[in-house]
């Protein structure tokens, strides 16, 4: 994902703790098949819309996607 905003920290970044957020959540939780089928989307319809050459890099769609769950 090139030119797009990159989260502050991924979801296995290690921070204080030695647990990631991934470990955080059950193997059977249902952000976990959502974040499959956002993986899986084709995002160029909406990637077309933004402009990533002028001002801070935006966010990617898929990321706000991810937020809003």
């Amino acid at each position: 994902m090139s030119g797009w905003s990159q989260p502050p920290w991924p979801r296995d970044q290690i921070l204080l703790f030695t647990q990631t957020l991934g470990d955080r959540i059950p193997p059977d939780h249902s952000v976990r098949l959502l974040w499959e089928i956002l993986d899986e989307l084709d995002w160029s319809a909406w990637e077309q819309h933004y402009v990533l050459a002028v001002g801070q890099p935006p966010i990617h769609p898929k990321v706000m996607a991810e937020a809003f769950r």
